[in-house]
């Protein structure tokens, strides 16, 4: 059911030096699985503006919903959510359901930069809360180190035989295991042209990627995605 509702902040914590992990309190009922989104009124000097947002918890827990979000200098969206301190209420509307798994039958690449990774996170506890038995491969790429978001999570989860899980820096300041932009990883990694492709990120990579992989002989029906800046 999409509904408007007064959440309450109920934590938050740095994920990076530019990502913030936030915890809102949601209604009875407010149910969704992976890949939904919220949108959150932002007050601004004329009017709110509204701001959507991947959810990127765990469905299964019920009560709360955790969202990833990356400060940008400036947006009024980053101000005003930045600044928030645990007990602050927002408005939100929601859940809707814009991004999701289209078929559960088959391999399942997730492709990402920086925060894309928030609906993937979603998607892969959904995935694994139903026992999913195909792959999944998930590829992330960063500019730092020190930005890598659910680093210790997504090494547990890559205990897991079906899932494969790999992060690319393409400015390291030290010695990493894989150097570059995202295309480094799917040169490497992907092999199943015939798996479902989930892209999250801003429309430039999301662009290249779907580029590069119709390229390598995936069916672009098969490539799905979310843009971060639309």
């Amino acid at each position: 059911m999409i509904k408007r509702f007064e959440s309450e902040l109920l934590d938050v914590k740095n994920l990076s030096p530019s990502v913030k992990h936030f915890k809102f309190k949601t209604y009875e009922g407010f149910d969704y699985n992976g890949g939904y989104i919220v949108s959150i009124s932002i007050p601004s000097k004329d009017k709110k503006v509204k701001r959507l947002y991947s959810i990127a918890s765990n469905p299964s827990e019920k009560g709360f919903i955790e969202l990833c979000i990356k400060y940008v200098e400036g947006g009024p969206a980053s101000e005003y959510l930045f600044n928030l301190k645990k007990g602050d209420k927002v408005e939100m509307i929601g859940p809707f359901r814009t991004f999701f798994i289209k078929d559960k039958g088959k391999n399942i690449v997730f492709i990402s930069t920086g925060a894309g990774i928030a609906p993937f996170r979603s998607m892969l506890y959904d995935l694994l809360n139903e026992n999913f038995d195909k792959k999944i491969l998930m590829l992330n790429g960063y500019r730092y180190e020190d930005e890598v978001l659910y680093e210790d999570e997504l090494k547990e989860f890559s205990k897991i035989n079906n899932f494969e899980y790999h992060v690319t820096i393409s400015r390291p300041r030290g010695e990493v295991k894989n150097k570059g932009r995202i295309q480094v990883l799917i040169e490497k990694f992907v092999n199943d042209l015939n798996a479902d492709f989930y892209l999250c990120g801003l429309s430039g990579m999301i662009n290249d990627v779907k580029e590069l992989l119709i390229k390598k002989g995936v069916d672009e029906k098969r490539i799905y995605f979310e843009r971060f800046d639309v």
